[in-house]
């Protein structure tokens, strides 16, 4: 049975290399974003992720695990390469900005 890696941030430039490096090392590549619906070439399964939603929505985080669930019952590694950076000057930062850097960056990942 093939290994099991969850990567997030699967579209950015980094999140590409690392499925298609574990894809080639015969893992079972599961490859989310924010931005996508479908992540190919190399993830078996590639899926939307809102990982500030995960932190924030029950329901959301249960369905998300459910629809894991539905090809994997383990996960032998997690990548969490998605990430958030505010650019901005500390006193021009809202704090919803600020929530959702720290949920992306940390809690989600947690």
């Amino acid at each position: 049975m093939k290994k099991v890696v969850l990567i997030t941030g699967a579209l950015g430039g980094i999140g590409k290399a690392l499925c298609k490096i574990f894809y080639e090392e015969h893992w079972f590549v599961i490859g989310t974003d924010i931005r996508i619906k479908d992540i190919a070439p190399h993830c078996e399964i590639g899926m939307h992720l809102d990982l500030d939603k995960l932190c924030k929505d029950e329901g959301y985080r249960a369905s998300v695990l459910t629809h894991i669930e539905q090809y994997t019952n383990k996960l032998d590694l997690l990548i969490n390469n998605a990430a958030v950076q505010l650019l901005s000057p500390t006193e021009s930062i809202a704090l919803a900005d600020w929530y959702e850097t720290m949920n992306v960056n940390l809690t989600a990942p947690m």
